[in-house]
């Protein structure tokens, strides 16, 4: 274990995904002249070929409000749930769909506490060229979470031309 922990300091380069982790490597005490920050990136050729209908085709209609990730607290979903009443008052036909690879009992409460079961929807993992579709065919992004090294899903949102609604935390930036 001491070898990993002293690497970062005998490394010639280290990479970065943001210069939120630059910054926080230089915190360490990493000089930040090793640092290279190197960002991830998608294929935009995918996202142009792909349809905008992927709701309609699953019987979805109305305004439709994406959240693709983990049901893990520091994701935020609790946050946009919490927040879905209101935006059912303004916009009484919209839809929260979640994407991501696990179910969570703890959400699906939240939502019948709630009272808004009927306008969210969970579909689970998808295929890459559905989720493209996916977010093609939403309305606006919207992933409050509370920390991101560098989501990918920011990249995915914007190549799909969604607006994003997030927190100003770490990576978003």
């Amino acid at each position: 274990f001491d070898w990993f922990v002293h690497l970062p300091f005998n490394a010639d380069k280290i990479t970065a995904l943001t210069e939120w982790e630059k910054t926080q490597a230089s915190r360490l005490g990493i000089n930040p002249y090793k640092v290279e920050v190197i960002p991830n990136g998608v294929n935009f050729e995918r996202y142009a070929k792909t349809r905008q209908d992927y709701f309609k085709k699953i019987g979805l209609d109305g305004k439709t409000l994406l959240f693709v990730g983990q049901p893990a607290r520091r994701k935020g979903w609790n946050y946009f749930l919490g927040a879905m009443p209101y935006i059912l008052r303004e916009f009484p036909n919209s839809n929260a769909v979640f994407i991501g690879y696990r179910q969570s009992h703890e959400i699906k409460n939240m939502c019948e506490k709630l009272g808004i079961s009927d306008s969210v929807k969970f579909l689970g993992f998808l295929p890459e060229e559905e989720k493209i579709s996916a977010y093609k065919s939403a309305d606006i992004f919207v992933f409050p979470t509370l920390y991101e090294g560098f989501g990918v899903i920011f990249l995915e949102a914007m190549a799909s031309g969604l607006p994003i609604v997030t927190t100003d935390v770490a990576g978003n930036k």
